[in-house]
């Protein structure tokens, strides 16, 4: 016969009147698709207690209290680069609390809230933060169509090479500044394209055929999306204050 996981309350109360009405715990117990055994548990618990309810069961006792839990929020949000590790030391100094850095996760990732890895690269003096703040505030208001129709290279503004004889236009950058440039996600897109749809290549003309292939096949909405998520780039530079963002 089947198994439930537990009697509602009210076919206990009905479960314990039929036996006591006359019927076997066996036909109670079939009426009922529960185990025998379960169902004697049932009578026993309420001839010794005077109640159907469960036991009380101890469980696993949360590790954070709310309080201690809104700290553990509040330091993570705060600093966003904190390691869990430093949230634990963190909280032990201010509340005598010992947990794990692991359970430290766990309730941030509960609490939608996940780890962040500072940009390692290249360093930033605070006249390249002033200029990319510049640059962000100037170009912040800028539309969609905007960014479709510019032309940009990626380069320092002092860069001598750039092809004028193609008649490229070019957007002045700040220097170090790989985060706002939206060419870098497309590098990273025909790489995935080139490593998903070919092997190894034999010669260096294989490889060019196939990344001019693969260039000319992007699909120009994916180039749309992510000119789409210019002004969130520059509203990054922005909130950190001219520092390294996530993108």
């Amino acid at each position: 016969m089947g198994r439930r996981p537990g009697l509602p309350e009210n076919d206990r109360h009905r479960a314990i009147g039929m036996v006591d009405a006359g019927m076997s715990v066996a036909d109670v117990a079939a009426e009922f698709h529960v185990h025998r055994a379960t169902f004697w548990r049932l009578i026993n618990r309420f001839r010794q207690t005077g109640t159907s309810k469960d036991r009380p069961r101890s469980g696993r006792p949360k590790k954070l209290t709310p309080r201690e839990e809104r700290y553990v929020r509040l330091t993570s949000t705060r600093d966003k680069f904190i390691p869990a590790t430093r949230v634990v030391h963190r909280l032990s100094a201010a509340t005598g609390v010992c947990v794990s850095a692991q359970t430290v996760r766990n309730r941030l990732h509960r609490l939608g809230i996940h780890a962040r890895r500072p940009h390692q690269g290249m360093k930033l003096t605070p006249n390249h933060q002033h200029q990319r703040l510049v640059w962000t505030n100037r170009h912040l208001r800028w539309l969609n169509r905007d960014w479709i129709t510019c032309k940009t290279t990626y380069c320092s503004p002092d860069d001598e090479s750039v092809p004028n004889e193609q008649q490229v236009n070019v957007l002045d950058w700040p220097s170090r500044s790989p985060d706002l440039n939206p060419i870098e996600h497309v590098w990273d897109l025909l790489n995935r394209r080139i490593r998903e749809n070919h092997g190894d290549f034999q010669n260096l003309q294989e490889l060019e055929n196939a990344l001019i292939r693969e260039w000319n096949a992007i699909p120009q909405r994916q180039i749309r999306k992510i000119l789409n998520g210019m002004r969130k780039r520059c509203q990054s530079v922005i909130d950190a204050r001219g520092a390294w963002t996530r993108y």
